[in-house]
């Protein structure tokens, strides 16, 4: 019976730990800054710059754009950035990926990155394409 009280405690104890810590997390490096959308400014007017893009959930940290083929999640973990992408093409079908990068890399190299591996996928999609 004591170590069952002893377990739940040690969990509360634990939980609001670590809740505290992602708290502070959040406050340092997304809070202070405007929020996520202020933030990540550059990446939210890339991926809503088509008129059917718009932010879809907007929370502490994390921010999700939609469209009617495009799924973009931007988060804030930690030390770092985490997007991830699912979109739908005609013809190319379901393209998803995720990225990781540490907290200050430029943004515009993200959206490099993220052009990088699109036009890769566009390039493997020709090729299956002229192989037939």
């Amino acid at each position: 019976m004591w170590w069952i009280i002893g377990v739940v405690v040690l969990g509360v104890i634990i939980f609001r730990t670590v809740n505290k810590d992602y708290k502070e997390s959040v406050h340092t490096n997304v809070t202070r800054f405007g929020g996520m959308e202020q933030k990540y400014k550059t990446l939210v007017l890339y991926f809503t710059q088509h008129p059917a893009s718009r932010i879809a959930k907007l929370t502490n940290d994390s921010i999700t754009i939609s469209s009617s083929t495009i799924n973009v999640r931007i988060d804030s973990v930690g030390g770092s950035t985490e997007i991830y992408l699912d979109a739908i093409m005609p013809i190319v079908g379901k393209i998803s990926n995720k990225w990781k990068f540490q907290q200050g890399y430029p943004q515009e190299r993200m959206i490099e990155d993220i052009e990088n591996f699109l036009e890769w996928k566009m390039e493997q999609f020709k090729k299956i394409i002229d192989d037939e």
